[in-house]
């Protein structure tokens, strides 16, 4: 969840290949649609929605200076998919070094950003579980 919007991650039910990635109003436990708001933070350093990855290979085409956030089936290489959760809260994607980004709430687009430590870039975790059947994910 991104505690300046009060938004979380959201695939918006979206489950095919390059599909954007969006932000939506936090749903509770058991509401219709709270499974696209479900994400599991793997040991590779993806982060997952049922079988597919968070990725940030496909280029915006409105702004080309800023990455689109999108699905993609998980690969298990790092790359476009590897993401790391850092001690200020922000999730920066290991290949460009970018911070992922809430941009204008009416549209409810993220983006890859330069990390500056703004409010649009923290990033906090709900419901966290240790699953040790996980171990080779």
């Amino acid at each position: 969840m991104n505690p300046k919007t009060k938004q979380c991650v959201d695939t918006l039910g979206r489950r095919r290949a390059n599909d954007t990635v969006n932000h939506y109003r936090c749903l509770p436990k058991r509401e219709i649609g709270y499974t696209n708001q479900v994400w599991m933070y793997s040991k590779r350093y993806e982060l997952i929605s049922l079988e597919n990855c968070l990725d940030a290979s496909v280029p915006d085409p409105e702004d080309m200076s800023w990455k689109r956030i999108a699905l993609y089936p998980c690969h298990g290489l790092g790359g476009n998919q590897k993401w790391y959760y850092s001690p200020t809260q922000q999730i920066i994607h290991n290949e460009s070094q970018l911070c992922l980004t809430v941009g204008d709430p009416r549209k409810a687009k993220l983006f890859l950003t330069k990390c500056d430590g703004s409010a649009n870039q923290i990033f906090t975790f709900t419901n966290i579980y240790q699953l040790d059947d996980f171990d080779d994910l």
